[in-house]
Parts: structure tokens; sequence; C-alpha cells
């Protein structure tokens, strides 16, 4: 086994095809492996971030993938070359997490401040802000169809964002009480408050004190109501 980063936060993706695995870390590199031998040596993009990577992800179709910086950037790279393509979002605060919609053309970025960003990765610099929680966003994603965000927070809380509301507002539809407030840093900030839909996009899975609850999304599926 080869050790991918030093210490600090690690981010992992497979490619599309499952051939290769893209790392990143806190010692600001990103590392191509061959998923078949991990022994092997893998191929490193360097000298493209100045400080740790604190985020990783990949499009849908495999073509992209973004790194979000503890320095407040955002990137945007071409695969499989690893090429360095365009800086995405610069903010003021560490950025926390990434995910793109099912189309790959919308990126979703989720910092310090409480504030999730919605970039349209065809317009470098220009985002729409989704404001709600009260404490840094931890954890984003966009349901299978991207007609809904869910987002968790170091408030102690997850929101479901309707991205299709009909007055073409983002609107906060639903907001579960997890916790309490998480500590910045603390093993609860880690392993809480991390989520994931179902392939089907018919429940959210989000990890509780006592453990991960499953919470379904009654038929038909546009509407989104959760109940535990």
């Amino acid at each position: 086994m080869r050790v991918a980063h030093g210490d600090g936060r690690c981010s992992v993706v497979y490619s599309r095809d499952g051939k290769q695995v893209i790392t990143s870390g806190a010692d600001t590199l990103v590392k191509i492996f061959d998923a078949s031998d991990f022994n092997a040596e893998p191929r490193n993009i360097e000298d493209q971030h100045e400080e740790a990577i604190t985020t990783l992800a990949i499009n849908a179709k495999g073509k992209f993938f973004a790194t979000g910086t503890k320095d407040h950037k955002v990137s945007y790279f071409s695969y499989p070359s690893g090429n360095f393509d365009k800086l995405l979002v610069r903010l003021t605060v560490p950025i926390r997490h990434l995910s793109f919609d099912k189309t790959g053309r919308m990126l979703a970025v989720a910092s310090d401040d409480a504030t999730i960003r919605l970039a349209n990765v065809g317009t470098p610099g220009q985002y729409l802000s989704v404001k709600g929680h009260t404490d840094a966003i931890l954890c984003i994603a966009f349901d299978p169809e991207g007609k809904y965000l869910a987002s968790s927070s170091a408030d102690g809380t997850v929101k479901l964002w309707d991205l299709e509301s009909e007055n073409d507002k983002i609107e906060c539809i639903e907001t579960l009480r997890v916790c309490g407030r998480v500590v910045d840093g603390s093993p609860r900030a880690a392993q809480l408050l991390r989520i994931a839909w179902h392939p089907t996009g018919q429940s959210l899975a989000v990890p509780y004190p006592e453990g991960v609850k499953v919470l379904e999304r009654p038929h038909p599926y546009p509407y989104p109501h959760l109940h535990p």
C-alpha cells in the first residue's frame, strides 16, 4: 500500500470508469493512481495549489474535476490530463465541500461562512449565494435528478433546498435538527453531518449521534418532504 498524502485531510474519488483513483491532501498535491495497482507510482499534479486542498469532486461525465482549498479557491481541471483549466471561485473563507449536479455544469460550493454558492462552470467568478445555515457548511449533495440540494452544517442541522421553486428562488423546504452545534475540528464535526442520497433520490442518509438515519421521501418523487 502506498501512502498518498501526509498528515491532514485527504479526499478520494474514483474516475467514472473506475480505472483510476484521484486523491488530494493537505500537502497541496493531487495524485492520480491506477486503481488496479496502488503500488505503482501515481501521477502527481503539482504547483497548482498554494495551501491545503480540503475537498475534491469529479463531474458526472468524468471529464473534469474540481478542488477546494484552505486559501479560499475552487479550481477546475481537465481529466484525465490533470491540466489546470480555470479558477472557478475565489472567496474570503476556506472551502469545505464540493458537489457537481448530474449535468456537470453546476457546482455547489460549501464554505466556512454559512453560505452555499452555486457556480456555473461556464462562467468563472459568477455564482448564486444561498443562505439559511448559521455556521460553517460541512457537506452538500445534489439529489440524482438535480431538483434538490441537501446541506449539513456545524449549526447541527441538515437542510433541503428546492432548486426548481415556482418563484425562481432557491427555497429551504425542510430543516432537520440532527444535534447541537458542533465545534470546528472536533471528532463530531468530522464524523457527523455527512449526507448521501440514495441513487433513486427516494431517501437521504444522515448521520445522527446515535447512528445513521435514512430519511424517506414519500411518493411520488417530486414531493420533497422527508421524514425520519
